[in-house]
């Protein structure tokens, strides 16, 4: 994987699996929720004030299953 920084809008299908279909995209200041068209819930980045919603303060660099959206 690149750590080269990406300045133009970049398909992710290498870190979601092709079956799901990313409906929204939420960006915070370090970290990223995706809503799939099944109302899942996705995000990853900076946790340290726990803006992730997985019950940790820890960084998830890796695209997590958060919960169900309401």
């Amino acid at each position: 994987m690149s750590k080269s920084k990406v300045t133009v809008p970049t398909e992710i299908t290498q870190y979601m699996p092709p079956e799901i279909t990313v409906a929204k995209i939420i960006c915070g200041a370090a970290f990223t929720m995706f809503l799939t068209t099944e109302n899942e819930l996705y995000g990853c980045g900076i946790n340290d004030l726990g803006q992730l919603g997985l019950d940790t303060y820890l960084e998830e660099m890796q695209i997590a299953v958060i919960d169900r959206a309401r």
